[in-house]
């Protein structure tokens, strides 16, 4: 788009100021990390495969604990809640 006299309504960029970093690139003088490196990566991607494993585990004991005690599946749910809590507390 251009204006009236000739000129680009938005000047082109130049210089590298508001310019996003390519990933796996340093981001600016002495920035050697890739935020999304394997560091992270690696833990949020063991802590998605196994929080299916761990759900499973939970709701297959719950039923032999229900039993224990005598109170239904439904009466157990404080057992999910205090797991998670601790897990949470935890570093």
């Amino acid at each position: 788009m251009t204006g009236t006299v000739g000129k680009p309504a938005i000047p082109p960029r130049t210089g590298t100021a508001g310019a996003r970093p390519v990933p796996g690139e340093p981001a600016g003088p002495g920035d050697t990390a890739d935020p999304f490196g394997p560091r992270l990566m690696t833990p949020l991607l063991i802590g998605s495969v196994l929080n299916p494993v761990n759900s499973t585990m939970i709701a297959t004991g719950r039923v032999s604990i229900g039993h224990d005690f005598g109170v239904g599946a439904a009466q157990t749910a404080w057992l999910v809640a205090s797991l998670y809590l601790a897990r949470r507390s935890t570093p």
